[in-house]
């Protein structure tokens, strides 16, 4: 009888076994869908606009806010060159994350991750640049 029982119990923990492996599969599966719909093209590989709330990448994100401030101020956009020293200033203070990138390649990442948009060599704020300020506001 014992020996029947622990069978059984063994046969109902291999199904719920198999059940929790095959619902993480298809868990799995969806976020590689949804992930694969992102246009992460970001110049740091794998980062993108969806990940700006999360708080693995709060330090990359967080380093954009001055620039994305500066150019949510003016109604019209900023001349392109009006972020060059700000970008310089950055790069001092945090040499890690922008050591072996350019101006270029830095406003590149922030078109390219939905922040900003280039118009004329004018920089102006996108709808998901004014919703992380906001998020930024709302979380500080």
């Amino acid at each position: 009888m014992l020996v029947a029982f622990a069978a059984v119990a063994a046969l109902l923990f291999l199904f719920a076994f198999f059940g929790l492996v095959a619902f993480a599969h298809l868990a799995e599966m969806k976020e590689r869908k949804r992930l694969r719909k992102l246009n992460c093209n970001g110049i740091l590989a794998g980062i993108c606009y969806e990940q700006a709330f999360d708080e693995n990448y709060a330090l990359i994100w967080q380093t954009q806010v001055p620039a994305l401030q500066m150019v949510g101020e003016a109604r019209q956009g900023i001349q392109i060159s009006a972020l060059k020293p700000l970008f310089r200033s950055l790069a001092k203070c945090y040499p890690d994350l922008y050591d072996g990138y350019c101006f270029e390649q830095w406003l590149n990442f922030l078109e390219q991750s939905r922040l900003i948009g280039l118009h004329e060599k004018r920089v102006l704020l996108t709808p998901e640049g004014r919703g992380f300020l906001e998020h930024c506001r709302v979380a500080h």
